[in-house]
Formats: C-alpha cells, structure tokens, sequence
C-alpha cells in the first residue's frame, strides 16, 4: 500500500492546474485498502471488516415510477450528488467508468481538503429492485481509508425510487484522527446534502 504523494490540505482554493496535476499523480496508485468491492455486499461482509470501520447507509426518496427513475438515473450520471456549496467534484464532466480516478474538493474550518478516490465499478441491473450507479474506493491521498457507493434504485414492488447511499471508512491522516468527531460530522453533513441535492435535481426534471 503506497504512502500519500501530495499535500491535500491548503490554505487557499487550488486552482485547476494544481487539481489536474494532483489527479495525474494517481495514475500509478492503487487502491488504499483491502476490501475492495464490499460495499456491493455490505450487509454480508459488515462482520468481516474491520472494527475500525465506520458503517453508513442512507436512503432518500425521490418519487415513484419509471420516469422519476429516469430522471434519477440521469441526474446521477451528471453528477448532481455532488452539488453542494462547500464541495466540489473534479471534474463534473467527467464519465463514470471503472479506473477512472477523481478529486474531491472540499472546504471546512477555513481550510482546502483535496482527495483522491477511483470508480472501482459501474453497474445497471435490473430485477426486483433495478439498480444504477457506481461505486469508489479511497487512493493514498485521502483523508480517510474506504469505499462509498452511489445508486438510484427503483423497487418494483412499491414503486419507490431511492437514492441510496452507502459507504465504510476510517480514518487515515493526522488530521482525521485528530479531528475524529469533526470528520464524522462531515460526512454524515455530506451524505444528508447531497441526497437533498438529488431530490432537488429530480423535482427540476419534473416540472
């Protein structure tokens, strides 16, 4: 497992050249765990990961109905998870396919995290429950250690559509560990704005 390569804390937004180098120094890192894939099977691997592993899962409904899950479908694939005010996703342009690395960028206490995660899996299954979304796994240069999974899903049961949000993690940096209750505060504040962000994105479509 490699060590980090950049500095992920400034003082000052960084600008786009500095991001795209940040991401181009990814290029040969690999993943920074060992679980890879689990949160596609959480609630089977869960009493295999480690203790040090924070679980978290999030469901937010968006409607009901093939169009509301169309509208979901589409407004993930752009991104829209990740309209907030204090993150940003580098670069909203970009298109979810496996390997593909990217940086999160986000403000908090004053400060400029940037982050480093890769899609590890893109997947559209249908079947009792039809499924669309990506997951991503945490690279060296990152605040935390772990895998986050991003989906729309459509129960053909009810007729619910979810965003469905679920991920593990730990810390890894000093300044995670540091501010352990901080940076549970944050992803938790993440997860909750950014399932409003897609409620947002859908009801937009609606009209």
């Amino acid at each position: 497992m490699q060590k980090p390569t950049k500095h992920i804390v400034f003082l000052k937004k960084p600008g786009r050249k500095s991001i795209n180098a940040f991401l181009a120094d990814q290029r040969e890192n690999t993943f920074s765990y060992d679980e890879v894939g689990s949160t596609g099977r959480l609630e089977k691997e869960k009493k295999k990961l480690s203790k040090e592993y924070r679980l978290a899962h999030y469901r937010f409904v968006l409607g009901r109905g093939e169009s509301i899950y169309g509208y979901a479908r589409e407004a993930l694939r752009q991104w829209k998870c990740f309209d907030l005010d204090w993150v940003q996703l580098c670069w909203p342009e970009t298109v979810a396919a496996p390997g593909t690395d990217l940086a999160i960028l986000g403000s908090s206490l004053g400060l400029w995290l940037i982050n480093a995660v890769r899609i590890l899996e893109v997947f559209d299954e249908q079947g009792s429950e039809h499924r669309f979304g990506f997951a991503m796994g945490t690279l060296p240069d990152h605040m935390i250690v772990g895998e986050e999974r991003m989906q729309i899903v459509w129960n053909q049961e009810d007729d619910l559509v979810y965003y469905d949000l679920c991920s593990f993690s730990r810390k890894q940096r000093w300044l995670a560990k540091i501010g352990a209750l901080h940076v549970h505060r944050m992803q938790k504040l993440f997860a909750l704005e950014s399932g409003l962000a897609m409620q947002r994105a859908v009801d937009q479509r609606k009209r």
